[in-house]
């Protein structure tokens, strides 16, 4: 750490970020580092065993000299950062208040919330999905606040509670799969007004209304019967312009042009895989297509944010410059976030006013 540099507050809940003193904020693009201080946020002001630190990125039966020569390794690339991070021979320690890092912050005040605005602040707090780690354990006890938290939520008026932003951000990592009550209260939520007062707009949606048959379902699930029949309507609506290749978004999106294909009767389908990291994303398995199709649609299972649809459509238009590229998905959602613009649908076989809804996959 630079003897020049004081970190006031450490941000794990998002893209991981220091805050300097003098209020810059810096953030933390170096992978290793990121995710060894996370893994020391959780513990901040405490000694953290160095087995602990390596099995993040090693195998947990690293013989001894291996181990002290890995150890060595990841003391020198942590090191680099600019964090208040102290070592010992067999320990490291995040030198910091605990109430200045966010996700403490976030626990604590979560077990005191006893109002909309007591809520707010908590929610505040979310920046975006939190920093992944090789193992569950580290954010264990983070996620039983969480849990308890959406069931606190769920008795107050979400109107509320305002940023949206933050709001859809929380959600995004507790909802659809990770809880089932998360998914509920994403159903409420209710658009808060803008700075300016008006209400964002709601957005255009394609495809059938789904509303009234998953309302009356105890979690709002499509059936198979109801995908089969949301591929049966995709057919249809290709009719004149019949694509020469799909590309289906791992995961959903490749069950569903999977599908599709299938009933189009086109041999193969590719796939693209897209993570984030750090609020940044990158392809991790790029489509693979030998010849230059001049017809491409993309295919995921629901527009929600659209962020993954975005960057996937900008990747196969700057490798497939001379194709007709078009967006498809099986359900189109009512999620709206004020700081990400969601990309343009050419075809959808359903349309929801729920921010988020469950395919037959996500259940099983």
């Amino acid at each position: 750490m630079s003897a020049n540099v004081t970190v006031t507050e450490i941000r794990v809940l998002g893209a991981v970020e220091l805050q300097l003193a003098d209020g810059t904020c810096v953030p933390v693009k170096d992978t290793t580092q990121a995710r060894v201080l996370t893994l020391l946020a959780l513990s901040a002001g405490k000694d953290v065993n160095a087995r602990d630190l390596l099995q993040e990125f090693y195998p947990a039966n690293l013989a001894a000299e291996e181990k002290d020569i890995k150890w060595e390794a990841l003391k020198k690339a942590i090191g680099q950062s600019i964090a208040p991070i102290f070592f010992e021979t067999e320990t490291a320690r995040l030198d910091i208040n605990p109430k200045k890092v966010d996700v403490l912050n976030f626990c604590e005040l979560c077990k005191a919330v006893a109002s909309a605005d007591d809520a707010e602040k908590c929610i505040a707090l979310w920046r975006g999905k939190p920093q992944e780690l090789t193992r569950r354990s580290p954010w264990a006890n983070m996620n039983k606040v969480r849990d308890q938290f959406i069931e606190t939520l769920l008795d107050f008026d979400l109107a509320e509670l305002p940023p949206q932003s933050a709001i859809c951000q929380f959600l995004d990592y507790s909802t659809p799969k990770d809880h089932p009550k998360g998914l509920e209260l994403r159903s409420r939520v209710v658009r808060p007004q803008s700075v300016s007062g008006a209400r964002p707009a709601s957005p255009k949606l394609m495809g059938r209304p789904l509303d009234a048959d998953l309302l009356d379902r105890d979690e709002p699930t499509l059936t198979w019967a109801e995908v089969a029949n949301g591929i049966v309507d995709l057919v249809g609506q290709l009719a004149d312009w019949h694509p020469d290749r799909i590309i289906g978004i791992n995961r959903g999106g490749a069950i569903v042009g999977g599908m599709l294909a299938k009933a189009l009767q086109i041999r193969y389908i590719a796939v693209i895989s897209i993570v984030e990291e750090n609020g940044h994303f990158r392809i991790e398995e790029a489509p693979t297509i030998d010849e230059r199709p001049a017809r491409i649609v993309i295919v995921d299972e629901a527009r929600r944010s659209g962020r993954h649809l975005a960057y996937a459509e900008t990747y196969v238009r700057a490798e497939f410059t001379k194709s007709e590229v078009r967006l498809m998905t099986l359900v189109d959602t009512a999620y709206v976030s004020m700081d990400s613009q969601r990309p343009t649908l050419s075809y959808s076989a359903y349309s929801t006013r729920l921010s988020s809804v469950l395919l037959p996959w996500d259940v099983l």
